[in-house]
């Protein structure tokens, strides 16, 4: 009757039995009460607490600069352009000013979509239906905002401009050259100059083009920010978004107890004996500690090998060759150190019953990845 949605906590509203399958749909939603971060939009699909699979697509008013463009008693426009695929935002009847306009596009759009709406602790008025809530406050978009491009569109653009001076700017100065591997354009970003890499979303990162086949291959990475949990390493092969197989060895620093034996402030070294096909992490220069030493040995690794860094919500700054961004901090390992068994190495039966000291010196496992992609 009042034509409003009261999110308590955190859940999702959305009218699927008012799904289009053409045409324009347009709502409008008043925010009345915006103490959490709302995402309206439009959703396809029928996911629910039972299950099921939902496509969703949601503008939550934030901008980049981190601060939301939406106060309370703003309306909110959506519209979905079911023919075209795409989907578009207004504030107060204006489709054309910062972080308005057409907004996403995709195929899956045309499949059909309908009005869904997400929050917690947020209040709102909507209007659906003008023959049943009255007319709009204002009126859906022109037919002409439909050619445009759309923002997501317009941000991967410029973020893969972004990326190729990146790399152009690293090829000049020599030296390693690092880019986004596997991830979306943006998920990743590579600061050369500040030695910098930002993972904003979960992606990779590497240095294809600093493959070493024979010798020992070492870097070192300094945490900045590790609020999600990295893998730090090396990689074979040319995986990335367009496919390829890629052989990745990486360390995330989680001991067995489930906690994180890294902190902002430490810095990690990795190294790879590409002739005797073994890689080894060590922590502030220290190679022989739990959670350190010889981590994995294959006959993969003797083809060639290159550093390779996955993480989300991550920052970290690098030094790939100790030469082109100054000294390293520590070094690679001492010969010595190759000569032990890897943690992944394999234990006989003959070792485990006949030599228990042996056994009982090995070091505690950590948790360990060998991914395929």
């Amino acid at each position: 009757g009042m034509q409003k949605i009261e999110f308590r906590n955190t859940s999702t509203v959305g009218a699927p039995d008012s799904m289009a399958k053409s045409g324009v749909l347009y709502y409008e939603v008043e925010l009345l009460r915006i103490e959490g971060i709302p995402q309206l939009g439009f959703a396809s699909g029928a996911c629910n607490n039972n299950g099921g699979k939902m496509d969703v697509w949601g503008f939550n008013g934030i901008g980049l600069t981190g601060c939301s463009m939406w106060s309370a008693g703003d309306i909110i426009g959506l519209a979905a352009n079911i023919d075209l695929g795409k989907i578009a935002v207004a504030k107060n009847g204006d489709w054309s000013s910062s972080g308005c306009g057409v907004i996403f596009d995709s195929e899956k759009i045309k499949q059909g979509v309908y009005p869904c709406l997400s929050a917690g602790d947020c209040k709102v008025r909507y209007k659906m239906h003008s023959r049943v809530h009255g007319a709009f406050s204002y009126s859906p978009p022109l037919v002409d905002l439909w050619t445009l491009p759309s923002l997501q569109a317009r941000r991967r653009e410029e973020a893969l401009r972004d990326e190729a001076e990146i790399a152009e700017m690293q090829q000049r100065a020599g030296g390693p050259t690092l880019r986004r591997l596997i991830g979306a354009p943006g998920d990743a970003i590579v600061l050369p100059g500040m030695q910098k890499i930002e993972f904003r979303n979960t992606s990779t990162v590497g240095a294809p083009d600093s493959m070493a086949k024979s010798g020992v291959l070492y870097y070192e990475v300094e945490l900045l920010r590790i609020e999600g949990i990295p893998q730090l390493g090396f990689a074979s092969g040319a995986c990335n978004n367009n496919g390829g197989k890629m052989d990745v060895w990486g360390f995330n620093g989680i001991g067995l107890t489930g906690c994180s034996m890294w902190s902002a402030g430490d810095i990690i070294g990795l190294a790879a004996n590409i002739d005797l096909g073994k890689i080894a992490v060590a922590k502030n220069g220290d190679w022989s500690s739990s959670g350190c030493g010889v981590i994995f040995d294959s006959e993969k690794i003797k083809q060639g090998v290159y550093p390779c860094l996955s993480a989300s919500d991550f920052e970290v700054r690098y030094n790939m060759d100790g030469q082109t961004r100054g000294e390293f901090s520590y070094g690679p390992p001492p010969a010595n150190l190759w000569t032990g068994m890897s943690w992944e190495a394999p234990i006989s039966e003959e070792a485990l019953h006949s030599d228990a000291e042996v056994v009982e010196a090995l070091p505690r496992l950590p948790r360990l990845q060998e991914d395929l992609c």
